[in-house]
């Protein structure tokens, strides 16, 4: 593996946002020692997001305690809700004694995880690991960050993606500028949001097939209203994603779907006989609908606002 070189670290840009005060020190401490100067140490969360919002950090290394609602900061983070880079590399610091920890983190999209109290030997290697191989990225539904599938796992039609690595960029002795990252980011969002269009008709069809069996199977508990208030939703969050990538009319066909939807909910009610079929033809009719609107030829780069 490449290793670091350290009169190339000084530029690398850090955050490191953890409660405990003897952590940071032991972190800001670990790394300067190593030639990194540019290390930013928050005990509020607060004054964390408020930077966050401000500069473009290559790497943030985040307490599980830092908040109550760290992983959902970071969900943020990777479908750019918050942040100039949603690609910007994350990696978690969990308490040995984290039950579920580890699998927060790895639903929330951070690239990496250490279990403290961390070794300098551990962190080093780690960002090292992190700097040249970093592992692609994948979208879905329901997710944004590095694909965790092993080669030898079962095979999958998702596109791995690959994602402007500025931490890499640094410590390989190149700087981008703002306007060669703004355009990186459009482009790795855009890849990003056409990726997740295309996963929606599997979670449409996973929330029609659960529509259908509870009534099939005449689940009483089943709260009919709430699952196609879902199904509904679903399409709703569709459009905003066609229309971060301007494609407006695609949207609005979509939108106007979710009419079609209440009718067949109308169908079952107590007295009605359900319309199966035509719950069940909602992905193909999605994925259709999606085809009658191609997405029109546009060149390279776009502004920020196109994925914003």
């Amino acid at each position: 593996m490449a290793k670091l070189e350290r009169d190339k670290l000084a530029d690398i840009e850090i955050h490191v946002g953890d409660p405990n005060e003897q952590v940071r020190d032991s972190l800001r401490s670990i790394m300067r020692a190593e030639g990194m100067r540019r290390i930013n140490t928050f005990i509020r969360f607060e004054d964390f997001i408020e930077s966050l919002k401000k500069s473009t950090p290559d790497l943030l290394l985040l307490a599980d305690d830092f908040d109550d609602n760290i992983f959902d900061v970071v969900r943020d983070i990777r479908n750019y809700r918050l942040g100039n880079n949603p690609f910007t590399l994350i990696t978690m610091l969990i308490a040995q004694d984290n039950e579920g920890g580890m699998k927060k983190v790895i639903q929330s999209g951070a690239d990496d995880v250490l279990i403290k109290p961390l070794s300098p030997g551990k962190l080093l290697e780690r960002v090292g690991h992190l700097a040249f191989n970093r592992l692609p990225f994948i979208a879905t539904t329901d997710y944004v960050g590095p694909e965790r599938r092993r080669t030898t796992d079962r095979p999958s039609n998702i596109p791995r993606l690959d994602v402007v690595n500025t931490l890499k960029d640094k410590v390989e002795g190149r700087r981008l500028s703002t306007v060669q990252l703004t355009r990186a980011v459009n482009l790795g969002m855009r890849e990003v949001l056409m990726a997740q269009l295309d996963s929606y008709p599997l979670k449409l069809a996973y929330v029609c097939n659960l529509i259908v069996k509870s009534w099939t199977e005449k689940d009483v508990l089943a709260d009919r209203g709430r699952q196609f208030d879902w199904l509904v939703s679903v399409f709703e969050d569709a459009a905003r994603h066609a229309k971060k990538l301007r494609r407006d009319a695609l949207a609005d066909a979509w939108m106007g779907m979710t009419t079609q939807v209440r009718a067949i909910q109308a169908t079952f009610g107590e007295d009605n006989k359900p319309d199966i079929a035509a719950l069940q033809a909602i992905p193909k009719l999605f994925e259709a609908t999606k085809a009658a609107f191609p997405e029109e030829p546009r060149g390279e780069g776009g502004s920020q606002q196109e994925v914003a």
